[in-house]
Formats: structure tokens, sequence, C-alpha cells
């Protein structure tokens, strides 16, 4: 292994995942330490990976998810997944993000906050709550966001693909630059369909739609089928779930192009 290069021993490192692993992967030399410190892109902490996230308190689980976090210098991709094991309060949260993103603002107790990295791929948020947030991030290539409440979300750059889950948002700004968008999933979600579909118009390359259990502000909308042609040419697979005045519509197809 001495003559491996410490970039690819981050890309090892990094295919582990799990923090516990990666830990206990790093101490085996000092190179190893060193790919660690410099070239991981990607940690996680899962309730599942160890019995030990179920055995500390949320206070002393803050302190081991930071002590490791702050051993990384060039982390990509931060995921904590804790299921029910544990809450953490906003401060230790914002920090974390802080820690991995060094361009971040947040101003008025916590209500707002800006992220900024062109690196970013992949952004994934459950459960969070805030007054306004805004992201930038030029080559992300997924955006989920899942049992969260903004009043305002924002989005300067370009998304491949967008999950929108169980959401509150009185403003939702996915900007004008959605040619790269491919798929779009919004479930649980009530949706102003105009304003949703001028964000998503241009979406050429769009091949997926999904709106699952979707309620319209306005009960006479509706998605015509005949505009998602014209403007979605490579749409493959289309499902649709909301209600209407007499009943509710279930619809779905794939497999074909509209032409």
């Amino acid at each position: 292994m001495e003559h491996v290069p410490v970039e690819m021993i981050g890309n090892i490192l990094s295919h582990l995942g799990s923090a516990r692993d990666i830990v206990i992967a790093s101490a085996t030399c000092k190179k190893w330490r060193e790919a660690l410190h410099n070239h991981l892109h990607t940690l996680s902490f899962k309730s599942s990976d160890s019995p030990l996230y179920h055995e500390v308190t949320p206070n002393r689980l803050e302190i081991l998810i930071t002590k490791t976090i702050l051993q990384t210098r060039a982390l990509q991709c931060l995921t904590i997944s804790m299921d029910d094991v544990h809450e953490f309060s906003g401060a230790p949260a914002i920090a974390w993000l802080i820690l991995v993103n060094p361009k971040i603002v947040v101003s008025d107790s916590h209500a707002s906050m800006e992220l900024s990295r062109s690196s970013l791929k992949d952004f994934y948020v459950e459960p969070f709550g805030l007054d306004k947030f805004i992201l930038e991030a030029d080559l992300l290539e997924n955006l989920h966001l899942k049992n969260c409440t903004f009043e305002v979300f924002e989005l300067f750059g370009k998304v491949k693909v967008l999950k929108i889950d169980d959401v509150s948002v009185i403003h939702l700004d996915i900007g004008e630059n959605t040619e790269n968008l491919e798929i779009v999933d919004v479930s649980n979600f009530t949706i102003m369909w105009p304003k949703c579909y001028h964000m998503i118009s241009k979406a050429s390359n769009l091949h997926r739609l999904r709106l699952w259990g979707v309620d319209f502000y306005d009960e006479d909308e509706v998605v015509d089928m005949e505009t998602n042609s014209i403007c979605f040419p490579r749409l493959m697979n289309l499902y649709l779930s909301y209600e209407l005045r007499d009943g509710v519509l279930n619809y779905g197809m794939q497999g074909f192009l509209f032409w």
C-alpha cells in the first residue's frame, strides 16, 4: 500500500462512508490518517452503523460528530441520520454545516441561512425549518427536501434531480437554469401549478415527472398533457395523483416519448 497515492486512499475511505469504519481504517498508518485529513470527501453517521450511537447521550454524540468532522478538510458530502435515537438542537447542526462549508451565512437568530458551495453535488435535508434558506451550488445533482418548513427557499445554480416530500414553503424558487433538470418528484405538497410549471418549463431534458398526493391552491388547476408534450419532449415517465372536485385522479404513464 506504500505506493498507493494518498488521494486514492481518500477515495477508498470515502466509499466506506460510515464514520466508525473510516476512523478505524484511518488508524492503520500515517498515510491513511493524511488521507482522512486532506482527501476524505464523504462521511456519514447513521444509527444503524454502531450500537454506540444508542448508548451515548445527545450531548456526547454531538461532541463526537464535531470532533470527527474537525479532522477533515475536503469533506463534500455529510450524512447524519439518527432516526428516533437522538434529536439534535439547531446550533450543532448549523455548526456542522459551517465546518463542512465555510461559505455559509446565518442571520436573525438562525431564522435565515445562506449556503454556497460550488462543488456541492448532493443536498438532502430532513427535517429542518427556517424562515429563509438560500442555496448556491453550480454543480448540484440531487436536491431532496423532506419534512421541512420554509417561508422562502431559493436555489441559485443547476440541478438534475429535484425531490420534494411533505414540505411546507410559501415561496419556492429553483431559478431559471433548469436545462439540466431530469427528474422532478413532488409528493404531499400544496402547489400553485402555473408557478411550478413556469419554474420547470425550460427543462427540455426532463424524463420523469411525479406529482403524487399534491394539492392545488386553485381546484380548477389541471396538468395539461398537451403542454407537457411540447415542453418536455424527452418525458418518459409521468405519475399524477391529486384531488379533483368529483374525486381523486391517479394517473401513470411510462415507457414512451411524447411526439
